[in-house]
């Protein structure tokens, strides 16, 4: 049996929802993880690079990279 890791930064936003202007128009701009990267820049964070951070925040910065996404061979 495959086994999987669940991360959860609470708090560590990587975006706003479509209806943020109208429930919480305060957020809008929220974007933690963007602006730690704009501001440390010399930021390494390998892990979270290795499991595809800047593919979620859907931008590279020096300290992460987007990454191509390979397909995995599932047994059927």
């Amino acid at each position: 049996m495959g086994k999987f890791v669940v991360i959860v930064l609470d708090g560590f936003g990587v975006g706003a929802m479509p209806d943020v202007p109208q429930v919480r128009p305060a957020d809008c701009g929220a974007n933690t993880c963007v602006h730690i990267f704009e501001r440390t820049p010399d930021l390494k964070l390998p892990n979270l690079a290795s499991l595809g951070l800047a593919n979620i925040v859907g931008r590279s910065s020096p300290a992460c990279r987007l990454r191509r996404m390979q397909r995995s061979a599932v047994p059927s």
